[in-house]
């Protein structure tokens, strides 16, 4: 039971207590707790409810009343307006948030739209053929370039192992794992590969030869997450190439035909010396027999003689037949000695006519070189030719070297002559087309010699010195290994070697060999 606070009347005694302000009806009620539990005084308690029902009836902002008030909108607005305001004002820029973010995502979809057909154009207009991959092996992405080449449609590869599509049978025929495609390797070890020489294979099973470039592509972190492969077809580039290499054999065998007719006096002399010992020694051998002087012993030295310069005769022939045949332009090992005794042959009748010393030397450590011998001999043998006929007014010595000496892995060739030179200037302008210094010269010897020896990897060069002699050199990739150090040395203009020839030309070639 409540028991009222001293002094204050209680609730239910007030006239109309029902209707009064529920905090105060709650504060009258409340009963002041028995002074033993509190510490304070009693009279300092004692006035404690009759303060507190001013204050009660203060907050609740009004009197206790007979009758209470409605609480309509208005009173709300009145009451609550800066909520209200507060209220609509967050509503208001929430929506307009709202608004602009939406808008703004409509502006950057379309922005993303132009941006990837932008870039869909720039890849399509490339005539290479750019796809990618994931580290998967799947196809991301595809241009036009790539469908036109490979017959398969964007649509259709895109999500496909591109190396089971494109990349999956090496050029010989056998199976190549995915594990060793470089496109793959790529994805793993994120370094970027140049392959010059390779097979993609379309659509409809057939093959086409490619040069492609793979590079790793990157994500927002830095890390691998594909690769992206450009690839170019050069089937066209090897027709071409192969168009212009048989046009360079056309164009070397027209100029070795060229040659040989030029030589062809020489070449005459060459069989007409072992014809004209065949003859007369027959007509001996005949005119013993007719007169019976003859014994088997002596027509048997006949015959031998008869025999030695017929093999003589057919050894001219055959350096002839070797030096103007067709031969396929492969790389194999070709013995020095035998590419230098051609030239020999060929241009021992020349070389006597003109009064020179055609010398060979081919050190021990030389063997056999990677070459196409008869590209090599024309070259030789034009330098050669060139070294005679630059000697052909010259009073004093005229000496050519032939000289093929060991250097690392490779051999130099050189063809050293003790002639007037070539002149003040660079002597690299006569390797350049329809440049000669014959009054009359076309220009073009030194030219297909210079193509001949850079198709094998090397460059033709000159050094010349006025009054001392001229020297061209360059170099083959040497086949095989030598055994001891010795010189082997010939000559052409006699069956005995020339000594003292020969240490004449090996100074020449020794500061030629200095200055070059």
């Amino acid at each position: 039971m409540h028991m009222p606070s001293p002094g204050l009347p209680s609730v239910e005694s007030r006239p109309n207590a029902g209707k009064w302000p529920r905090a105060l009806q709650i504060a009258l009620r409340w009963r002041l707790p028995h002074p033993r539990f509190i510490r304070l005084p009693a009279p300092l308690l004692a006035p404690w409810p009759a303060l507190m029902v001013p204050a009660l009836l203060l907050v609740s902002g009004s009197a206790a009343a007979d009758t209470p008030a409605p609480f309509t909108l208005g009173d709300a607005l009145t009451r609550y307006w800066i909520a209200v305001v507060g209220g609509a004002t967050v509503l208001v820029l929430l929506v307009g948030l709202t608004s602009r973010t939406l808008q703004l995502n409509q502006q950057l979809s379309r922005a993303n739209a132009r941006l990837e057909q932008r870039q869909q154009l720039i890849l399509d207009s490339v005539a290479e053929g750019i796809y990618g991959i994931d580290r998967d092996g799947r196809t991301t992405f595809a241009n036009k370039a790539m469908e036109r080449m490979s017959g398969w449609r964007a649509a259709e590869i895109i999500g496909q192992n591109s190396h089971e599509l494109l990349h999956h049978t090496r050029p010989d025929g056998e199976p190549h794992p995915q594990e060793t495609c470089p496109v793959h390797a790529t994805c793993m070890d994120s370094q970027p590969r140049f392959v010059d020489d390779d097979v993609f294979w379309r659509r409809d099973g057939t093959s086409f030869p490619v040069e492609y470039s793979v590079t790793p592509l990157l994500g927002e972190r830095g890390e691998t997450i594909g690769s992206v492969v450009v690839f170019r077809n050069i089937a066209e580039r090897r027709r071409q190439a192969e168009r212009i290499r048989q046009y360079e054999v056309e164009q070397a065998h027209n100029m070795r035909l060229s040659t040989l007719g030029e030589m062809a006096s020489g070449i005459a002399h060459e069989l007409n010396q072992p014809l004209t010992a065949i003859t007369t020694n027959a007509r001996a051998c005949i005119r013993l027999i007719e007169a019976g002087r003859s014994d088997a012993e002596h027509c048997i030295q006949i015959v031998s003689k008869i025999a030695a310069q017929a093999e003589r005769a057919g050894e001219v022939i055959r350096h002839i037949r070797s030096f103007v045949r067709k031969e396929l332009p492969e790389v194999a090992p070709v013995a020095v000695a035998e590419m230098f005794e051609t030239v020999m042959v060929l241009l021992g009748a020349d070389a006597r006519r003109a009064s020179v010393v055609l010398t060979q030397r081919i050190s021990a450590d030389v063997d056999q070189v990677l070459a196409q011998r008869t590209q090599i001999e024309q070259v030789l043998l034009n330098l050669a030719r060139n070294a005679i006929e630059a000697m052909a007014e010259q009073i004093g010595e005229r000496r050519v070297l032939l000289l093929a000496r060991r250097q690392g892995s490779m051999v130099e060739f050189r063809v050293v002559d003790t002639g007037p030179g070539l002149g003040q200037g660079s002597p690299e302008y006569l390797f350049e087309a329809f440049v000669t210094t014959k009054p009359q010269g076309l220009g073009v010897g030194l030219s297909i010699s210079a193509g001949i020896v850079e198709a094998h990897g090397g460059r033709l060069r000159a050094d010349s010195t006025p009054g001392i002699g001229a020297t061209f050199y360059f170099s083959l990739p040497c086949a095989s290994n030598a055994g001891a150090e010795t010189m082997a040395v010939t000559t052409a203009d006699s069956e005995k070697p020339e000594k003292e020839a020969v240490q004449s030309m090996a100074a020449t070639v020794d500061s030629a060999g200095d200055r070059a």
